[in-house]
């Protein structure tokens, strides 16, 4: 089988969708573009499919959660969540995180 070169106008998916997802965030300004594009890296699979940015205000990121359970297990994250947004989009854009239960996404 012969490997085509990659063509220089090409980009990986992961790249398209950050682009896209930092562009949303620009237009609405209602959450950090980096936390939306950082997100799957910042929760881990098993967090980032059931836990969102919803939007974020003086500094305070509240996040929608699929269900009670993972809103009680998030509320013993919080810390770590924090230290992992801070880690990667830099100090004091979130110093706070306020989840909240949002069943319009389920499991």
């Amino acid at each position: 089988m012969k490997r085509h070169k990659r063509d220089s106008q090409t980009s990986p998916i992961h790249a398209e969708v950050t682009s896209v997802l930092r562009e949303m965030c620009r237009r609405s300004r209602s959450v950090h573009p980096e936390i939306w594009a950082h997100w799957a890296e910042i929760t881990g699979p098993e967090i980032g499919a059931r836990a969102f940015p919803h939007s974020l205000k003086a500094r305070i990121l509240t996040v929608g959660v699929v269900n009670s359970t993972w809103l009680h297990e998030l509320s013993f994250l919080k810390n770590d969540l924090l230290d992992r947004i801070t880690d990667k989009v830099g100090p004091g854009v979130v110093v706070e995180l306020r989840l909240v239960l949002d069943t319009r996404r389920s499991e």
